[in-house]
């Protein structure tokens, strides 16, 4: 077979097609089907020679069969033209695939995670396990948004180089202080604090040395009033002190310990010495609103800065007179 195909490739140029069946009987009917295999590149104008001897059949794609009939000995049947289809490779047929990927898929049901067949009620120990479990997870959760929320709280309300009160929330208290000392008639004082020559010290000893003469004068501030005083930064070297049901001449007497405590006080940065005064402004008694007593304690500070600094200067507020001015 393999010896006759060589000959019809070299007399065809190639264009062979190797069909090979076994007839008991060579004769072509309509009910014959054969299995053949393609090693031509083309099939048109096919014409199609049967060879009757046993097993071996030839095909050959031309015209000239006296051609072939003359080369190759044996009896033939006369020239019939044969109806084919060609089908494609096992891998080249698409229904192969498709059934192929459901027998793929059959065979993962058996790897289908475990979980996934467990019963739909579980037990009441799994069932108690899994809720201990979830109140534990939502405990935390809670606990890490209350400490998260008071962080936020703090950093909004606090000064974050001193840890004072900042700004705000000094007003605020002093605000609220007010109404509460106009309600039960009680006096409130105030002290309005600034550093002397704070520009100096940021000058000739650098900025890393003004924070940390803030920070100690914070120190010494929180260190010196009571439990329900209040104490904030009200602005760069500025501190605002708040003192309720404090009347005029105790806090003439604080103001002076603060005063004292600030200048006796040696503070050293990067092994060098800092001295440090303050100038005080007070406003003590039975204030109308917390502008107005602001205004007053301002006013007072910039007298005692104009008298020469390190000293204090009180304002007393009487419920309806005039505020006077008193050295202090």
């Amino acid at each position: 077979m393999r010896s006759e195909i060589a000959k019809l490739r070299a007399l065809t140029n190639g264009r062979v097609l190797a069909v090979g069946f076994l007839l008991l009987v060579c004769q072509l009917c309509a009910a014959q089907q054969f299995s053949y295999r393609d090693v031509s590149e083309h099939l048109d104008n096919l014409t199609v020679y049967l060879r009757t001897q046993p097993h071996t059949c030839g095909l050959w794609v031309g015209t000239d069969a006296g051609l072939f009939l003359q080369r190759h000995k044996g009896s033939f049947t006369p020239v019939a033209a044969i109806g084919f289809g060609i089908l494609p490779q096992w891998w080249q047929d698409r229904a192969k695939w498709v059934g192929l990927a459901m027998l793929a898929l059959l065979a993962m049901i058996p790897f289908v995670p475990r979980w996934m067949r467990l019963p739909k009620v579980l037990p009441p120990s799994l069932l108690e396990d899994a809720s201990r479990m979830r109140i534990e997870a939502l405990e935390r959760e809670k606990d890490e948004m209350l400490r998260s929320r008071e962080q936020l709280r703090y950093f909004a309300e606090h000064d974050d180089l001193t840890g004072l009160w900042n700004h705000r929330m000094i007003l605020e208290r002093l605000r609220i202080e007010v109404e509460r000392a106009r309600r039960d008639r009680l006096p409130l004082s105030i002290v309005m604090v600034d550093l002397d020559h704070f520009k100096l010290i940021n000058d000739c000893h650098g900025h890393p040395a003004g924070d940390h003469v803030l920070r100690e004068v914070a120190l010494i501030f929180l260190n010196s009033i009571r439990s329900y005083d209040w104490v904030g930064r009200y602005g760069g070297e500025e501190f605002l002190i708040v003192l309720p049901s404090s009347s005029f001449i105790g806090v003439r007497e604080r103001t002076e310990q603060l005063r004292v405590a600030l200048q006796d006080t040696r503070m050293t940065f990067n092994g060098k010495p800092i001295q440090i005064t303050a100038s005080f402004g007070v406003a003590s008694g039975f204030p109308s609103s917390y502008e107005a007593m602001i205004q007053l304690a301002d006013a007072a500070l910039y007298r005692a800065k104009d008298n020469g600094r390190n000293c204090s200067i009180a304002v007393e507020i009487e419920p309806s007179e005039e505020p006077q001015m008193k050295r202090g």
